[in-house]
């Protein structure tokens, strides 16, 4: 198994911010997060891959937002803000180093934090950042490699990652107040 990770930008501080407060941000301490969580990585016995090609862009940490990775696929990102829109084209230079790639092309919009994968079900969060359009995209490149694809509408945060997650016995954990649970009933 391997993981990408992107080192953080001297930039971070101009990120983008929707659900938080504009605070500042401590670069140093980012980075030795960023270590310790790839050092983890690497505890767990996963290969990582850290990259630097996006440093100048100030969301680049954020890796997985630029594509949705799946056994036979890469789908490389259509980004939801205009800040984050160069990130993709490096990382889908590395990408195609191991899967052959699909893009999402606007005005679809769409990030992988708001796509969760529970087997062969993606459920993908239609958010701030994610738009029908991304996710109709997305359905029709999934469903070509048998994936079905569920909308979840998502409110007050950022991403579907952010107010749900699966568990290993294929349960979900979800924030309420941010997802429309309904929309999750039988979807795994």
């Amino acid at each position: 198994m391997i993981a990408f990770t992107h080192l953080p930008s001297p930039n971070m501080q101009a990120c983008e911010r929707t659900f938080v407060p504009h605070v500042s941000i401590d670069l140093a301490l980012a980075r030795q997060q960023h270590a310790a969580y790839c050092q983890a990585l690497a505890d767990c016995g996963i290969k990582v891959r850290t990259l630097d090609i996006n440093s100048a862009l100030p969301d680049c940490t954020f890796i997985e937002d630029s594509a949705v990775v799946l056994d036979e696929v890469a789908i490389v990102c259509s980004m939801g803000t205009v800040s984050r829109q160069p990130e993709p084209v490096g990382i889908e230079a590395v990408l195609q180093e191991y899967r052959p790639i699909e893009r999402i092309l606007p005005p679809a919009t769409l990030e992988g934090g708001d796509v969760l994968r529970i087997g062969r079900r993606l459920l993908v969060g239609q958010s701030s950042r994610t738009n029908a359009a991304g996710i109709a995209a997305l359905r029709a490149i999934a469903g070509r490699f048998g994936y079905a694809v569920t909308s979840v509408p998502v409110h007050g945060s950022l991403h579907l990652k952010t107010a749900c997650t699966a568990v290993p016995d294929g349960r979900l954990l979800v924030n309420p107040a941010w997802v429309d649970v309904r929309s999750l009933r039988n979807s795994t």
